[in-house]
This record gives structure tokens, sequence and C-alpha cells, in this order.
């Protein structure tokens, strides 16, 4: 019973060993058996066994680390690396693949572009190691805003951008001004108060992924133009919030 036993675990793990050395060394099935055959013979099924899946069990951990490696170097390349955040790469994917399915009847899709006011005094008043901490700061007031759907990124310097899926350009203004006062009204290490602009847009058709971008950021500079601290609606320009 125990020789019966042994030879099927030899079996099976020269069984997997072969398929792994035709796989990873392009060696043929019977040149790996060949092989295995006369290291039975000189060492014993014992001593054979005990190496394989040694062999095996290498193997297997390799391809868990590389698999962690490439997940890693995945999430990596779509990740900001000071906030977290996801970066403007993952973000266009984001928004080509909600206007690739967009259908009027059945989807709304709504953008807010969000920029810092006057960022560079903080540079260049507390330094940019200050700047920094506030932009971290600012990504995770933003972040505990959204619900599920919404996805937040940093578009650049101190921009941040913030897709809304089915969310109608008015609701999307009242999220944002949600945005606004949740800045304002926090207190920011030496920095103290800090304050947003933000421009707000809805996708229809036949507009691009830039067009839909562009009348956000249209949006967003009128929100400056306008004494900044306050939300814009494009087309509408509409002011929801007191001047700084």
């Amino acid at each position: 019973m125990y020789a019966a036993t042994q030879y099927i675990l030899v079996l099976a793990i020269s069984v997997s060993y072969l398929i792994y050395m035709e796989q990873m060394y392009a060696i043929t099935t019977d040149q790996a058996s060949v092989a295995i055959q006369l290291f039975i013979h000189i060492f014993g099924a014992n001593f054979v066994c005990i190496v394989v899946y040694y062999v095996l069990n290498q193997v297997r951990e390799s391809h868990l680390e590389k698999a962690v490696h490439s997940k890693v170097m995945e999430q990596l390349a779509h990740t900001d690396f000071l906030t977290g955040l996801f970066n403007r790469r993952h973000i266009m994917d984001k928004l080509t693949k909600q206007i690739d399915s967009y259908t009027p009847s059945t989807h709304s899709l709504s953008l807010i572009l969000c920029d810092i006011d006057h960022f560079k005094k903080v540079n260049d008043q507390f330094g940019h190691a200050t700047g920094d901490d506030v932009l971290k700061q600012v990504s995770i007031k933003l972040s505990t805003t959204l619900r599920k759907g919404q996805t937040i990124g940093r578009w650049g310097g101190e921009e941040f951008i913030i897709v809304l899926e089915n969310t109608r350009q008015s609701e999307a203004r009242l999220i944002a001004e949600k945005m606004r006062e949740t800045i304002a009204t926090t207190s920011f290490p030496k920095v103290k108060r800090v304050t947003i602009s933000c421009g707000v847009s809805e996708f229809s058709r036949p507009k691009t992924v830039d067009t839909f971008i562009n009348e956000a950021d249209i949006a967003l500079y009128q929100a400056k133009e306008n004494g900044r601290n306050q939300v814009v609606e494009h087309q509408f320009f509409r002011r929801t919030s007191e001047q700084s």
C-alpha cells in the first residue's frame, strides 16, 4: 500500500514538473521524462520526490511574487504619488470609457474641476513641504464628500477632477458646493484657511472628452475671475457662494 501511494505521489509531482519544464524552458516532455527516470534510478524515488517538490514550490512562490509585483506596478501607474488619488492618466481612461458607453436615455455624466485658491502664495510663504501637506489634506477632505460612482483624481498641480456618474449638472453643483464649504471651514496646520474654486459641466452628445473637460475648465476660470471660493456651472455661470 505504501509503495503504491509513493508511486502515485512521485507520478503526480513528476507530471507537474514535466509541464513546468516544458512551459518555462521549452524542454520537451520526453527529455524531461528521461531526466526524471534517470534521477529516480540513481537517487531513489523519495529523493526525487523531495527535489521536484522543492522546485515546484520555488516556482509557485516566484509566480506569486511576480503577480504581487505586477499588481503593485499597475496600481502605481494609475496613482498620484503625493496624494494617493488617481492620476490624470487613469481619469482620462475612465472618462473615455464612460463617454464611449454613454446613452442620453439611461445615463448622465458630470464633471467638477477644483483648484486651490492662491496656492502659489502657500508655497512662497510657508514652503513646498507645507504646500504638499495642504495638497494631501485637501485630497482627503474632498474624498470624504464623495459616494459610490464618484471618482476623484489629481488633475495636475493644485487642480483636482471629480467624475460623477449618473449625476446631472444641477446635482454636481451641489456636490461641488459641499466640497467648497468643507475646505473653507477646515483649519489647516500653519496655513490655517484654504479655499477652492470649482467649475462644473455635464456631458452631452456630440461633445468629446476634451470639450467636456474644457467646459468645466471655462467654468473654473469664471469662478476665479468672479473672486474665487465659489462654484460656477458651465454656460449659466451661476454664482453659489461668497467671494473671498
